[in-house]
Protein backbone atom coordinates (compact mmCIF):
# COMPACT_ATOMS: atom_id res chain seq x y z
CA UNK A 1 0.00 0.00 0.00
CA UNK A 2 1.50 3.28 -0.83
CA UNK A 3 0.34 6.32 1.71
CA UNK A 4 0.26 9.84 0.65
CA UNK A 5 3.52 11.87 0.98
CA UNK A 6 3.92 14.00 4.09
CA UNK A 7 6.00 16.79 4.60
CA UNK A 8 9.83 16.68 5.05
CA UNK A 9 12.06 18.08 6.86
CA UNK A 10 16.01 16.96 6.10
CA UNK A 11 18.36 17.53 8.79
CA UNK A 12 21.51 17.34 6.67
CA UNK A 13 21.73 17.81 3.04
CA UNK A 14 24.55 20.48 1.09
CA UNK A 15 22.09 20.88 -1.85
CA UNK A 16 18.70 19.50 -3.05
CA UNK A 17 18.10 18.33 -6.19
CA UNK A 18 15.88 20.22 -8.63
CA UNK A 19 13.82 17.01 -9.01
CA UNK A 20 12.27 16.90 -5.23
CA UNK A 21 11.12 20.38 -6.20
CA UNK A 22 7.05 18.77 -5.65
CA UNK A 23 8.08 17.47 -2.37
CA UNK A 24 6.66 19.39 0.65
CA UNK A 25 9.17 21.25 2.23
CA UNK A 26 8.98 22.20 5.77
CA UNK A 27 12.11 22.70 6.61
CA UNK A 28 15.91 21.79 6.27
CA UNK A 29 19.05 22.36 7.79
CA UNK A 30 21.68 23.01 4.89
CA UNK A 31 25.72 21.86 5.46
CA UNK A 32 27.26 25.21 4.63
CA UNK A 33 29.23 24.36 1.11
CA UNK A 34 31.36 27.31 0.09
CA UNK A 35 33.37 24.92 -2.85
CA UNK A 36 32.53 27.40 -6.09
CA UNK A 37 32.31 24.30 -8.67
CA UNK A 38 29.48 22.91 -6.34
CA UNK A 39 27.81 26.24 -5.83
CA UNK A 40 27.64 26.98 -9.50
CA UNK A 41 25.98 23.41 -10.33
CA UNK A 42 23.65 23.34 -6.70
CA UNK A 43 22.64 26.86 -7.48
CA UNK A 44 24.24 28.80 -10.32
CA UNK A 45 26.02 30.61 -8.16
CA UNK A 46 28.79 32.16 -9.96
CA UNK A 47 30.00 35.15 -7.95
CA UNK A 48 33.37 35.32 -6.06
CA UNK A 49 33.77 34.16 -2.45
CA UNK A 50 36.18 35.56 -0.01
CA UNK A 51 39.51 33.64 0.56
CA UNK A 52 39.15 32.88 4.75
CA UNK A 53 37.35 30.46 5.24
CA UNK A 54 35.68 31.93 8.21
CA UNK A 55 34.16 34.67 5.85
CA UNK A 56 33.32 32.11 3.16
CA UNK A 57 31.11 30.66 5.88
CA UNK A 58 29.26 33.72 7.12
CA UNK A 59 29.22 34.85 3.09
CA UNK A 60 27.64 31.79 2.30
CA UNK A 61 24.78 32.37 4.62
CA UNK A 62 24.32 36.04 3.98
CA UNK A 63 24.24 35.05 0.29
CA UNK A 64 21.43 32.61 0.75
CA UNK A 65 18.19 34.28 0.10
CA UNK A 66 19.61 34.63 -3.76
CA UNK A 67 21.08 31.19 -3.38
CA UNK A 68 17.60 29.59 -2.50
CA UNK A 69 16.17 31.49 -5.31
CA UNK A 70 17.88 29.09 -7.55
CA UNK A 71 16.98 25.47 -5.75
CA UNK A 72 14.10 23.85 -4.47
CA UNK A 73 14.97 24.86 -0.60
CA UNK A 74 13.68 28.32 -1.16
CA UNK A 75 10.31 26.52 -1.15
CA UNK A 76 11.04 25.94 2.92
CA UNK A 77 9.35 27.59 5.65
CA UNK A 78 12.46 26.93 8.01
CA UNK A 79 15.67 27.03 6.86
CA UNK A 80 18.90 26.67 9.64
CA UNK A 81 22.65 26.02 8.45
CA UNK A 82 25.18 23.26 9.65
CA UNK A 83 29.28 23.22 9.12
CA UNK A 84 30.94 19.79 8.54
CA UNK A 85 34.75 19.36 8.19
CA UNK A 86 35.78 23.03 8.40
CA UNK A 87 39.58 22.53 9.75
CA UNK A 88 40.21 25.74 10.25
CA UNK A 89 37.42 28.40 11.39
CA UNK A 90 40.31 31.58 11.34
CA UNK A 91 39.08 33.69 14.68
CA UNK A 92 36.31 32.15 16.41
CA UNK A 93 34.66 35.50 16.73
CA UNK A 94 33.31 34.30 13.24
CA UNK A 95 30.98 31.95 15.04
CA UNK A 96 29.03 34.80 16.99
CA UNK A 97 27.47 36.62 13.43
CA UNK A 98 27.03 32.64 12.36
CA UNK A 99 24.71 31.55 15.06
CA UNK A 100 23.20 34.85 14.67
CA UNK A 101 22.53 33.72 10.73
CA UNK A 102 20.91 30.48 11.70
CA UNK A 103 24.10 28.42 12.17
CA UNK A 104 22.77 25.78 15.10
CA UNK A 105 25.37 22.65 15.11
CA UNK A 106 29.08 22.11 13.81
CA UNK A 107 30.72 18.72 13.06
CA UNK A 108 34.49 18.90 13.19
CA UNK A 109 35.31 15.47 12.76
CA UNK A 110 35.06 15.08 9.15
CA UNK A 111 38.56 15.73 8.53
CA UNK A 112 40.83 12.95 10.12
CA UNK A 113 43.16 15.61 11.54
CA UNK A 114 42.48 19.10 11.38
CA UNK A 115 42.79 22.13 14.03
CA UNK A 116 40.58 20.89 16.26
CA UNK A 117 40.29 17.69 15.95
CA UNK A 118 43.07 14.48 15.53
CA UNK A 119 41.78 10.84 14.77
CA UNK A 120 45.03 9.27 16.85
CA UNK A 121 45.36 12.34 19.47
CA UNK A 122 41.43 13.72 20.04
CA UNK A 123 41.15 16.59 21.09
CA UNK A 124 43.64 19.78 20.54
CA UNK A 125 43.87 23.08 22.70
CA UNK A 126 42.53 24.64 19.84
CA UNK A 127 38.99 22.11 19.46
CA UNK A 128 38.75 22.55 23.41
CA UNK A 129 38.52 26.73 23.01
CA UNK A 130 35.78 25.64 19.95
CA UNK A 131 34.00 23.66 21.90
CA UNK A 132 33.79 26.31 24.88
CA UNK A 133 32.82 28.96 22.54
CA UNK A 134 30.01 26.78 20.92
CA UNK A 135 28.89 26.18 24.15
CA UNK A 136 28.93 29.57 25.46
CA UNK A 137 26.39 30.42 22.06
CA UNK A 138 24.36 27.47 22.03
CA UNK A 139 25.83 25.58 19.18
CA UNK A 140 24.86 21.90 19.26
CA UNK A 141 28.12 19.62 18.51
CA UNK A 142 27.08 16.83 14.84
CA UNK A 143 29.11 13.98 16.38
CA UNK A 144 28.75 11.86 12.71
CA UNK A 145 32.14 11.05 11.78
CA UNK A 146 33.60 11.01 15.31
CA UNK A 147 35.64 7.02 15.29
CA UNK A 148 33.57 5.19 17.61
CA UNK A 149 36.48 4.52 19.79
CA UNK A 150 36.95 8.38 20.30
CA UNK A 151 33.23 8.29 21.66
CA UNK A 152 34.15 8.42 25.44
CA UNK A 153 36.85 11.45 25.02
CA UNK A 154 34.47 13.60 23.73
CA UNK A 155 31.62 13.08 25.34
CA UNK A 156 33.90 13.41 28.67
CA UNK A 157 34.65 17.36 27.08
CA UNK A 158 31.46 18.38 25.92
CA UNK A 159 28.70 18.97 28.25
CA UNK A 160 26.40 20.94 25.18
CA UNK A 161 23.30 19.86 23.03
CA UNK A 162 24.57 17.20 20.70
CA UNK A 163 23.46 15.29 17.59
CA UNK A 164 24.29 12.91 14.62
CA UNK A 165 23.17 14.28 11.45
CA UNK A 166 23.70 11.37 9.08
CA UNK A 167 24.42 7.95 10.76
CA UNK A 168 23.82 4.29 9.87
CA UNK A 169 23.56 1.09 11.95
CA UNK A 170 26.45 -0.53 11.75
CA UNK A 171 25.11 -3.66 13.83
CA UNK A 172 22.76 -4.31 10.52
CA UNK A 173 25.99 -4.38 7.70
CA UNK A 174 27.84 -7.15 6.46
CA UNK A 175 30.90 -5.72 5.40
CA UNK A 176 34.25 -7.49 5.03
CA UNK A 177 36.06 -3.85 4.62
CA UNK A 178 36.46 -0.93 7.14
CA UNK A 179 33.82 0.69 8.88
CA UNK A 180 33.26 3.74 8.17
CA UNK A 181 33.09 6.60 11.10
CA UNK A 182 29.29 7.47 10.49
CA UNK A 183 28.37 3.95 10.79
CA UNK A 184 27.84 2.97 15.18
CA UNK A 185 27.02 -0.07 16.80
CA UNK A 186 23.98 -0.29 18.69
CA UNK A 187 25.91 0.61 22.15
CA UNK A 188 27.28 3.53 20.33
CA UNK A 189 24.51 4.78 19.43
CA UNK A 190 22.95 4.81 22.97
CA UNK A 191 26.13 6.02 24.40
CA UNK A 192 25.75 9.29 22.39
CA UNK A 193 22.46 10.15 23.64
CA UNK A 194 21.86 12.69 20.99
CA UNK A 195 19.31 14.54 20.85
CA UNK A 196 18.10 13.47 16.86
CA UNK A 197 19.59 11.23 14.43
CA UNK A 198 19.14 11.37 10.42
CA UNK A 199 19.50 8.81 8.47
CA UNK A 200 21.17 9.21 5.14
CA UNK A 201 20.47 8.00 1.69
CA UNK A 202 23.74 7.82 0.47
CA UNK A 203 24.06 3.98 -1.20
CA UNK A 204 27.30 3.69 -0.41
CA UNK A 205 26.25 4.13 3.30
CA UNK A 206 23.65 2.17 4.01
CA UNK A 207 24.57 -0.83 1.87
CA UNK A 208 24.15 -3.87 3.52
CA UNK A 209 27.43 -4.77 1.30
CA UNK A 210 30.59 -2.96 1.51
CA UNK A 211 31.62 -2.81 -2.10
CA UNK A 212 33.29 -0.46 -4.59
CA UNK A 213 30.69 -1.31 -7.29
CA UNK A 214 27.70 0.47 -7.24
CA UNK A 215 25.87 -2.89 -9.53
CA UNK A 216 26.73 -5.21 -6.30
CA UNK A 217 25.45 -2.93 -3.34
CA UNK A 218 22.39 -3.60 -1.49
CA UNK A 219 20.83 -0.52 -1.20
CA UNK A 220 17.44 0.10 -1.68
CA UNK A 221 14.27 2.15 -0.11
CA UNK A 222 13.87 -0.42 1.73
CA UNK A 223 17.34 -0.71 2.90
CA UNK A 224 17.03 3.43 4.09
CA UNK A 225 13.64 2.28 5.94
CA UNK A 226 15.64 -0.80 7.50
CA UNK A 227 17.99 1.54 9.13
CA UNK A 228 15.49 3.70 10.31
CA UNK A 229 12.96 1.57 12.05
CA UNK A 230 16.19 -0.05 13.60
CA UNK A 231 17.38 2.96 14.57
CA UNK A 232 13.63 4.34 16.49
CA UNK A 233 14.25 0.18 18.22
CA UNK A 234 17.43 1.12 19.70
CA UNK A 235 16.91 5.66 20.32
CA UNK A 236 12.83 5.91 20.54
CA UNK A 237 10.99 7.01 17.04
CA UNK A 238 10.91 10.37 19.00
CA UNK A 239 15.08 10.56 17.94
CA UNK A 240 14.98 9.76 14.35
CA UNK A 241 14.91 12.19 11.71
CA UNK A 242 16.11 12.04 7.51
CA UNK A 243 19.19 13.21 7.11
CA UNK A 244 19.64 12.61 3.00
CA UNK A 245 22.91 14.10 2.84
CA UNK A 246 22.77 15.05 -1.06
CA UNK A 247 26.11 16.87 -2.14
CA UNK A 248 28.31 17.20 -5.33
CA UNK A 249 28.83 13.42 -6.39
CA UNK A 250 31.20 14.66 -8.98
CA UNK A 251 33.82 15.54 -6.18
CA UNK A 252 33.39 11.75 -5.68
CA UNK A 253 33.86 10.47 -9.41
CA UNK A 254 36.63 12.39 -10.57
CA UNK A 255 38.49 10.52 -7.27
CA UNK A 256 37.16 7.30 -8.58
CA UNK A 257 34.64 6.48 -6.24
CA UNK A 258 30.73 5.14 -7.11
CA UNK A 259 29.10 6.34 -5.25
CA UNK A 260 24.91 7.98 -5.50
CA UNK A 261 22.32 8.78 -3.80
CA UNK A 262 19.52 5.44 -3.25
CA UNK A 263 17.40 4.91 -6.17
CA UNK A 264 14.48 7.01 -6.84
CA UNK A 265 15.02 8.91 -3.63
CA UNK A 266 15.52 11.93 -5.49
CA UNK A 267 12.30 11.80 -6.49
CA UNK A 268 9.07 13.09 -4.41
CA UNK A 269 7.68 9.24 -5.63
CA UNK A 270 10.83 7.98 -3.50
CA UNK A 271 9.98 9.60 -0.41
CA UNK A 272 6.15 8.75 -0.84
CA UNK A 273 7.85 5.00 -1.04
CA UNK A 274 10.07 5.40 2.05
CA UNK A 275 6.66 6.49 4.17
CA UNK A 276 5.17 3.54 3.21
CA UNK A 277 7.72 1.26 3.81
CA UNK A 278 7.96 2.75 7.49
CA UNK A 279 4.55 2.14 8.11
CA UNK A 280 4.42 -1.32 6.41
CA UNK A 281 7.78 -1.77 8.67
CA UNK A 282 5.28 -1.19 12.10
CA UNK A 283 5.18 2.88 12.62
CA UNK A 284 1.92 4.53 12.84
CA UNK A 285 1.32 7.53 10.32
CA UNK A 286 2.38 10.18 13.44
CA UNK A 287 5.36 7.70 14.71
CA UNK A 288 6.51 7.81 10.15
CA UNK A 289 5.31 11.64 10.29
CA UNK A 290 7.88 11.99 13.32
CA UNK A 291 10.49 10.89 11.32
CA UNK A 292 9.58 12.49 8.30
CA UNK A 293 9.70 16.62 9.90
CA UNK A 294 8.10 16.74 13.43
CA UNK A 295 10.88 15.69 15.44
CA UNK A 296 13.36 17.98 12.98
CA UNK A 297 11.37 20.78 13.31
CA UNK A 298 10.56 20.17 17.18
CA UNK A 299 14.59 20.14 17.74
CA UNK A 300 15.93 22.76 15.10
CA UNK A 301 13.07 25.01 16.44
CA UNK A 302 13.99 24.54 20.41
CA UNK A 303 17.34 25.55 19.31
CA UNK A 304 16.18 29.03 18.03
CA UNK A 305 14.24 28.67 21.42
CA UNK A 306 17.66 28.14 23.50
CA UNK A 307 19.63 30.88 21.67
CA UNK A 308 16.89 33.50 22.14
CA UNK A 309 16.77 33.34 25.60
CA UNK A 310 20.88 32.99 25.82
Amino acid sequence: MTHPLPAWFPIHLHRLPMTLGDAPLAGAVVSIEWRAAALADSYGWTAPWPAAPGERLLDFVRQWRDLSSRSPLGQAELIRFSIEGETDFGDLDILSPLCQAGLVWVDIFRAPTSRYFDGHQGLTDAGRQLLSEMKRLGLGLDLTHLPEAALTHILDAWSGRRLASHVVCADLLNWSLFQPHNAWSDAALQACEAEIYGVPFVDDLVSLRKTASRLEREARIETVAHHILHLAQVVGVGKVALGPDFFDYKQWEAEGIEVATVADLEQPEGLAALFSALRNGGLSEEEAESVFWRNASRVVCSWDNSKMGA
